[in-house]
């Protein structure tokens, strides 16, 4: 519970915090330039926009999530990332979106071995972003004494149609958190982080997502602890093949890539072909 009074404190302190300083961080993936931010007059690192997968455009729309490559160029991660794509009037929106947020306290460097905090934010799989203010996790950093990761994941149609065939697999938004999971894995100790000490967090359709991990073998050793708020497996109503099939119809009916005749199930890859180049 003090957790998320934490996290909730960050919406009311969001408008104490002013960027400035820049820091450097020499990671596995390449450098990386973040900022540090004032809250009320105490430093924070502010690590933003960091890419944990290929952008998911093209060829790549509806597929599970490519690990972004290594870079050799120092990457500047002052800004907030847009968010996914969602039925939902934001000013910054974009496919290109899957980044996460590493805020941490100033003096966190490799050997500091704080413990970690990975939220995945809910919104019934549809709506919600990591650049959302109350997910700044300024606030639990300074009061906490850890290191908080926030994430963007595809949502909706882009996270979620199928095809029940390799052309639209369906759950990539899923896939996005594992891939950031596993960048998490690879890159934390690099901002000070133990990797051996991450704990899951996350409310409603996160807290759902955090509990399919909980079970689920790809995850096995990328996490110790869980902490689930207003949603479990038990609950996620979603997980229904033919209801995501019959709407990914729809969805593609909308469009003009699928009729009673042609259908996702019957000629998956002209349907999801069609779906991939249209605006």
């Amino acid at each position: 519970m003090r957790i998320l009074v934490l996290f909730l404190l960050s919406f009311i302190v969001a408008a104490g915090i002013s960027f400035n300083l820049n820091t450097l961080v020499h990671t596995p993936s390449g450098p990386i330039q973040g900022t540090s931010e004032n809250v009320h007059g105490f430093p924070i690192q502010g690590i933003l926009s960091i890419p944990y997968a290929e952008p998911p455009l093209g060829s790549q729309r509806f597929l599970k999530p490519k690990p972004v490559k290594p870079w050799t160029k120092t990457l500047k991660a002052t800004k907030l990332p847009p968010a996914c794509i969602q039925n939902m009037d934001l000013p910054e929106q974009s496919e290109d979106c899957l980044y996460l947020n590493i805020y941490a306290p100033i003096y966190a460097i490799k050997g500091s071995n704080l413990a970690v905090l990975f939220w995945i934010h809910g919104g019934a799989f549809v709506f919600g972003s990591s650049r959302d203010d109350i997910y700044n996790a300024s606030a639990l950093v300074l009061h906490g004494n850890v290191i908080v990761v926030t994430i963007n994941y595809r949502l909706g149609v882009f996270g979620f149609l199928t095809s029940n065939t390799t052309d639209a697999p369906g759950n990539v938004g899923m896939y996005d958190m594992f891939t950031a999971l596993q960048w998490v894995n690879r890159n934390i100790e690099s901002f000070g982080g133990d990797k051996e000490r991450i704990t899951l967090i996350g409310e409603s359709a996160g807290s759902m997502s955090i509990s399919l991990f909980c079970v689920s073998p790809l995850t096995k050793g990328l996490f110790s602890k869980a902490i689930m708020e207003s949603g479990s497996i038990v609950v996620l109503t979603t997980n229904q093949l033919q209801p995501n099939l019959d709407l990914s119809q729809q969805v593609a009916e909308v469009v003009g890539c699928a009729s009673d005749d042609i259908t996702i199930e019957s000629d998956p890859e002209s349907v999801v072909g069609c779906l991939r180049s249209n605006e």
